[in-house]
């Protein structure tokens, strides 16, 4: 903690205070509460990505004011300005300029423990691989069929089932909703057992053919002569 305050320019006892307890408001008065071992941890886990967010939104602001083609003037120098560089400027460019896109599409990863963040990463991943599903095979296809192209169907695996489990829609509640309606009343660990009811409610022991809105066989693509159709590890 010392290293880490005197690196970020901050006062070893506040942030170890700040950690450390929680501040209450009762009646006028604030009231300074213990944290357990967990909620300290939770605590500067929270602090720890916060300066990793922010660095790297800074490193990329800097980026981008380098490269770009008209940074515009050089701005007064404030105090603490020297540590930067280059100095800051005004981005002002005279004529719009082109850039370079890369799309770098989320890994899907299952850990031994799986937590909020990994759903949402794994989420993320599974909106943009529904895209390119949609953009590459379900728009082209259905394009070259209007058009008479003499193609062979491409058969895919179609991942709207894993995307309705986890946001709802077809007529189903998702795994995202759910968590909203027990976000209510009661304690932390009330929340987490009425969720987890509720989860094992809704969806457990439910295959694929639930969240297809079919009871029996599973969803096939179109074309498909019955075998799955391979699928890429990351999706």
């Amino acid at each position: 903690l010392r290293m880490a305050c005197f690196l970020l320019g901050l006062e070893e006892s506040k942030v170890s205070e700040a950690m450390l307890t929680k501040l209450l408001t009762i009646g006028g008065k604030t009231i300074h509460k213990p944290q357990d071992v967990a909620q300290a941890s939770d605590k500067r886990d929270a602090f720890a990505k916060l300066v990793y967010s922010s660095l790297f939104l800074w490193m990329v602001n800097k980026i981008n004011a380098t490269l770009s083609e008209d940074s515009g003037p050089v701005v007064p120098p404030s105090p603490g300005a020297e540590q930067f560089s280059p100095p800051p400027r005004v981005h002002k460019p005279s004529v719009p300029t082109g850039f370079i896109g890369v799309l770098d599409i989320y890994g899907f990863e299952n850990f031994e423990n799986n937590g909020f963040e990994q759903l949402l990463i794994n989420y993320a991943n599974e909106k943009l691989q529904r895209h390119f599903n949609r953009h590459l095979f379900e728009v082209e296809q259905n394009l070259y069929s209007s058009e008479g192209v003499d193609w062979t169907y491409i058969t895919f695996n179609d991942n709207r089932p894993c995307l309705e489990l986890i946001e709802g829609g077809g007529g189903n509640v998702g795994i995202l909703s759910t968590l909203d309606d027990c976000g209510g009343m009661g304690s932390a660990s009330e929340r987490d057992v009425n969720f987890l009811a509720q989860i094992n409610q809704k969806f457990g022991g439910k295959g694929v053919s639930h969240m297809n809105g079919k009871k029996g066989k599973k969803k096939k693509a179109p074309g498909s002569p019955g075998k799955e159709p391979e699928r890429h590890p990351n999706f």
